[in-house]
């Protein structure tokens, strides 16, 4: 089984440009992204500003929050739009790893406020950190990543 895992994007970021995957600076997001590194097959980051980026792709630092609906920094979205966009995001992104004999199983590591715009879509994910505080998940994560 193919596993695909999406880490949510979070404030903290380096002031320049840079590879997605080392623009985000928090404690939080590098445990993901070691998770991510070292249990899935592919992964990618959530982003409220850009929607789905690939660890590699270079982009430039935003304050864009998912509550402000405002994908690439234009006018703010109702709630239905801002989940189409996002949703498609993740469709598009996911459609690259689907086969005719296998589904990949879909992980996000990323806070309510992201996954909620993706469950009322036909879109099974699992949400491991789902319900823990910011020290459960610090710590879910260090026992399940090796080189911490």
């Amino acid at each position: 089984m193919t596993i695909l895992c999406l880490v949510g994007c979070c404030k903290t970021k380096r002031a320049r440009a840079a590879p997605a995957k080392e623009l985000y600076c928090s404690h939080l997001f590098r445990l993901c992204r070691q998770w991510a590194e070292q249990n899935a097959d592919a992964w990618a980051i959530l982003s409220a500003h850009y929607g789905v980026v690939e660890p590699d792709t270079v982009i430039e630092p935003y304050d864009t929050t998912i509550a402000q609906r405002r994908p690439f920094g234009q006018p703010p979205l109702t709630p239905e739009e801002f989940g189409i966009w996002l949703n498609a995001h993740v469709q598009s992104w996911l459609c690259r790893y689907v086969t005719r004999s296998q589904v990949p199983e879909l992980i996000i590591l990323a806070g309510k406020d992201y996954w909620t715009w993706l469950s009322n879509r036909s879109l099974p994910f699992s949400v491991p950190l789902d319900g823990l505080g910011i020290g459960e998940r610090l710590r879910w994560l260090k026992q399940r990543t090796t080189g911490c």
